[in-house]
């Protein structure tokens, strides 16, 4: 028993092959220009932010880690051969 097969003429396979390879071409454009890397401008950019956060927290806890610090030096200072208060220098 023969089965009926369609019969699909061979140009309609090239054009459709064809098209897909224009169309993949196309997007391998479009990702390219878009994935060419960081330029100059985006690292300033990053590099402008990092510096406003560090700053920002400078600002925000320089006057606790100031007290945080002269506290630890001042306790240095009661210890037995501590230097509290800076580093003396002779006898």
């Amino acid at each position: 028993m023969l089965g009926v097969q369609a019969v699909i003429p061979l140009d309609l396979h090239v054009r459709f092959a064809r098209k897909d390879r224009i169309m993949l071409a196309r997007i391998r454009t479009l990702t390219a220009r878009r994935d060419a890397g960081a330029s100059a401008v985006e690292y300033g950019l990053l590099v402008a932010a990092i510096a406003a956060v560090i700053i920002t927290v400078v600002v925000l806890l320089g006057g606790q880690l100031n007290s945080i610090f002269t506290g630890v030096n001042d306790e240095l200072g009661t210890i037995p051969g501590g230097t509290g208060g800076g580093v003396t220098t002779g006898g």
